[in-house]
């Protein structure tokens, strides 16, 4: 949706990619990571001159999938490369009432002051809180 504003068909990722993209007049290239072991080893290689971290996490996934992603997250939260830098967390399929609290409980976003951080409830199938984000991220750089 970002790249070509429109959906596509996505089949899972089984190695990291990169593509790069434009939007509000910003350049961003983004590398897509799964959140397993083999993948979390690579993510201090692929960190290199990062300006802003955007995480995405499906908002209604199992009580499993939230603790996988907010150990992923508070991983790179404490990347010393990643020091200062903002971080915008999407979370997508925002169908359901009151997620915005859960979500931020489970993923702890109240424990880092240091810096900008914001979540951000999205469908990325409907095209909303996206837009949002990305222009709230373009004010943190």
């Amino acid at each position: 949706m970002f790249k070509y504003n429109r959906l596509g068909t996505l089949v899972p990722i089984r190695h990291p990619y990169a593509k790069e993209f434009v939007t509000n007049n910003l350049t961003f290239t983004t590398v897509d990571l799964r959140n397993d072991d083999e993948d979390r080893r690579l993510w201090q290689g692929v960190i290199f001159d990062v300006k802003a971290v955007i995480f995405v996490v499906d908002a209604s996934a199992s009580d499993w999938h939230l603790t996988l992603a907010s150990e992923a997250l508070e991983d790179l939260l404490c990347t010393e490369k990643l020091e200062g830098v903002p971080f915008v967390v999407l979370g997508n399929k925002a169908d359901r009432p009151n997620l915005y609290d859960v979500l931020r409980e489970r993923l702890h976003l109240g424990r880092h002051t240091d810096r900008p951080i914001r979540l951000f409830m999205c469908s990325v199938t409907e095209n909303w809180g996206c837009g949002e984000a990305i222009r709230w991220l373009a004010e943190h750089l």
